[in-house]
């Protein structure tokens, strides 16, 4: 009787972090996102097809029943790993694995290119969506003295090697036109005489283009893949009116027609005056706004659909100043900023290389998609935001600002009890990076600078931490870290504070000049005893009483816990970006 032999075998699709973040709009950050994850599903029902539809074979993911394998929420990470066993060779695994893989990726590239309603170089497109994949695989046999730990961490560094191991084939698709305005890689795929005859609004219509924007094969796709349920991915314009929103719905409770009607009138009247529909309508159904763009409750927006006919740039911003006061009441203007939460696990290689056997391994995988669901939950149906990604222990949220800090306290507790099942006695923890940014500014940096805040979290000693980044447009950005049950309990009081006027908003100006006046590496306790000084003579904004004495109590409590001088004051400074949004969404808050 012959036993069969057994393969560690495991995948990396890619590319993943540049290809992903080549984007100007939400909508390429999310489809770049949900077509590796696509991918990654349907190299994993290959798998999983091979073996009779089996999914014991799958390790990374472990879904309960292969049906999960067709949700386009089902979280799959680009690292696919199996545990094949049988007749066939892991090559001839790995082939079929990749031509499914390829077929998957046809399949999306034709469904998006036949909505494209204008003409394009459509071969050249194709090969260089062809030229995308990255696809590499690595496998190492159990047997005698080579258990699946053994094999695991063989086959893993065989791929780390395979991946240095770069391909380089000629290009069949050059040519010499300007290269794509999202990431600047390949040529444009969109006829240069497009850009000579055609409105912008007609060139929108035809691509999904803004200006003079060019698209390779890669970035058209980007822009006219459809997403599975909410038909368009919101804007960082549709992030900063949360809080706005927050608000119109607790004014128009009980009247929800009234103010439907009132949204449906600006609608009527922006029309009217030439707002292209697209931006009237972003497909993103909100209550009481609709499908209203986020972007159109600016009145600076308007110049930007208006270039070159300011007086009637001056007429739709004047009735959108006229809706947002008659609805919001005189000199009511949303907040022009929103929030990036970016998360990570920590320990995770660890954690895997400390479970022995591919039983624990598909628990920790089962795990991690149980809180990959449960984290789009939290973001989108509790704080209002949107999923770019959920991959297990990787997450990438845009949300309103006015949740932002709650949502990612959420998320961190969600985790933790994610992983409770695997009685880990050292488990993995989360750490979180928050960016504040303007709407307007470039997709590109605010992603990069979320990524930095994560950095900060995870540099935190022993990690589990939290990270926050202010960008003001005005200003340097400003960020605090620190441990989890700590900085985010003081963020959290701080924006209290500043929402019920405890605290006046010049009280951490001046303790930022402190620190400037008296550096405290060189006099630390009489920092403090200055600090405190000017905590107690100063007044609330509002009121004509000191500071209280239970908030002064438990800042010198901080200061004397290792909170320095400067930490302090720019938590509060950082908080009070938060405490604004918060006000805004609920002025009975205060």
């Amino acid at each position: 009787m012959t036993t069969k032999s057994k393969h560690y075998l495991v995948f990396h699709l890619g590319p993943v972090q540049g290809f992903i973040a080549a984007a100007r709009r939400t909508q390429d950050l999310w489809f770049g996102s949900w077509l590796l994850s696509e991918l990654a599903r349907a190299a994993a029902r290959e798998l999983a097809r091979l073996h009779g539809g089996q999914i014991e074979v799958l390790i990374f993911p472990a879904p309960e029943r292969v049906q999960e394998l067709e949700d386009s929420k089902f979280a799959a990470p680009n690292r696919v790993v199996a545990l094949i066993e049988g007749d066939r060779n892991p090559r001839e695994v790995a082939e079929s694995v990749r031509a499914a893989v390829i077929r998957r990726l046809r399949e999306i590239r034709n469904e998006a290119f036949n909505r494209v309603p204008g003409e394009f170089s459509r071969d050249r497109a194709e090969k260089q969506v062809d030229d995308l994949l990255e696809f590499y695989w690595a496998s190492c046999a159990l047997g005698g003295e080579v258990g699946y730990s053994q094999a695991r961490e063989l086959a893993e560094a065989l791929l780390e090697s395979r991946k240095k191991l770069r391909d380089f084939q000629p290009v069949s698709w050059g040519d010499s036109v300007p290269k794509s305005s999202l990431d600047g890689l390949r040529e444009s795929v969109i006829p240069e005489e497009a850009y000579k005859i055609l409105t912008p609004a007609e060139r929108w219509e035809k691509y999904r283009v803004r200006g003079s924007e060019r698209l390779c094969g890669v970035a058209l796709m980007k822009r006219w893949g459809a997403l599975p349920d909410k038909g368009s991915f919101p804007s960082t314009s549709d992030m900063a009116v949360g809080p706005l929103l927050s608000r119109l719905e607790r004014i128009a409770q009980g009247r929800e027609e009234e103010y439907q009607q009132k949204v449906s009138n600006l609608e009527d009247r922006l029309r009217e005056l030439g707002v292209p529909e697209e931006e009237l309508r972003t497909g993103w159904n909100r209550p009481i706004l609709g499908r209203l763009g986020g972007q159109l409750l600016f009145e600076e927006r308007m110049s930007d659909l208006f270039p070159e006919e300011p007086e009637k740039a001056q007429r739709a911003a004047r009735t959108v100043r006229q809706f947002l006061d008659e609805v919001f009441g005189p000199g009511v203007r949303p907040i022009p900023y929103f929030a990036v939460l970016r998360a990570d696990g920590d320990q995770m290689g660890e954690t895997i290389s400390r479970l022995k056997s591919p039983q624990d391994h598909q628990e920790l995988s089962r795990c991690l998609v149980q809180f990959a669901h449960k984290a789009r939950e939290i973001v989108e149906r509790d704080h209002g935001g949107a999923t770019v990604y959920a991959g297990g222990d990787d997450l990438l949220t845009f949300l309103p600002l006015h949740q932002a800090l709650e949502c990612a306290c959420t998320l961190r507790t969600a985790f933790g009890k994610a992983l409770e099942s695997l009685h880990l006695s050292n488990p993995p923890t989360l750490s979180v990076g928050v960016v504040v940014a303007h709407h307007l500014d470039p997709l590109s940096d605010t992603l990069n600078l979320a990524r930095r805040t994560e950095q900060a979290a995870k540099s935190v000693p022993g990690k589990n931490a939290l990270a926050v980044t202010v960008s003001k447009r005005s200003g340097d950005d400003r960020t605090v870290q620190g441990k989890w049950g700590e900085l985010d309990e003081r963020l959290i009081w701080f924006a209290h504070l500043h929402m019920t006027d405890q605290i006046p908003d010049r009280a951490a100006y001046q303790l930022r000049e402190l620190v400037v006046r008296l550096p405290e590496e060189r006099l630390p306790e009489a920092a403090k005893k200055e600090a405190l000084r000017i905590l107690k003579r100063k007044e609330p904004e509002r009121g004509s009483s000191e500071v209280s004495r239970e908030v002064l109590r438990r800042l010198e409590g901080y200061l004397h816990a290792g909170v320095s001088v400067e930490q302090l004051a720019e938590e509060l400074i950082v908080a009070r970006e938060f405490a604004a949004a918060k006000l805004q969404a609920n002025p009975q808050a205060s």
